[in-house]
């Protein structure tokens, strides 16, 4: 598989919005433009790890990568990552919505 420097950059703005908001939703259409093929094989797969290892290695010297989970939607492929040492914890919706009133919320 060899992508293109222009999907590269497509690729990498992806993996930057997931760095910074910790989820991105990604068209399959987009994803198989990008990697000329439908469905994704495990190679893709593994380009977009490793695309996203460099990212935060090489770009945002983070060295401990928290663990990326997929939902493989219908129209689009969504990637959520753990939180990165330091983050805040992930909250469950339930605990904030059960708060009433309280100051957890930012």
């Amino acid at each position: 598989m060899n992508i293109t420097p222009a999907t590269r950059l497509e690729l990498n703005q992806a993996l930057e919005a997931l760095y910074q908001d910790a989820a991105v939703a990604i068209d399959w259409s987009e994803l198989y433009r990008w990697f000329g093929e439908q469905p994704l094989n495990p190679t893709s797969y593994a380009q977009i790890k490793l695309s996203w290892e460099r990212l935060c290695r090489v770009t945002h010297r983070r060295y401990e990568l928290p663990e990326l989970r997929l939902i493989l939607g219908r129209a689009k492929l969504t990637m959520m990552r753990d939180t990165f040492p330091g983050e805040s914890p992930v909250i469950c919706l339930d605990d904030l919505a059960d708060a009433q009133g309280s100051s957890a919320l930012p």
